[in-house]
């Protein structure tokens, strides 16, 4: 059929610093045959992925060197439209206020 668009079409771009949350993640959405590339750093992640691309971005918040949303910024100042998911252990009143005013 034309035009259809297969899950193997997208990529998850996950960023988690943590190393058993990111093999935690990756056997998930392994499982369920979801196509997963994991860094361990947002630098790692921009180093290696150029462009934008099909899929969406999972990041941890809290990452050593550039966090996740500096990482968020970042996409959108080069011009990517790839969605961003951002997660955290250590969520607080300012950050969620922060969160959402990112939201577009």
């Amino acid at each position: 059929m034309r035009g259809e668009v297969k899950l193997t079409d997208y990529m998850v771009y996950l960023i988690e610093d943590d190393e058993g949350s990111r093999a935690s993640t990756q056997c998930l959405l392994g499982v369920h045959g979801i196509p997963l590339r994991s860094f361990s750093s947002a630098e790692q992640f921009f180093f290696e992925v150029v462009g934008n691309s099909f899929g969406c971005i999972v990041t941890d918040l809290v990452l050593p060197g550039m966090s996740g949303l500096e990482m968020f910024l970042r996409t959108r100042e080069l011009g990517w439209t790839t969605p961003v998911i951002m997660l955290t252990a250590f969520g607080d009143v300012p950050t969620a206020v922060l969160d959402r005013a990112c939201s577009w």
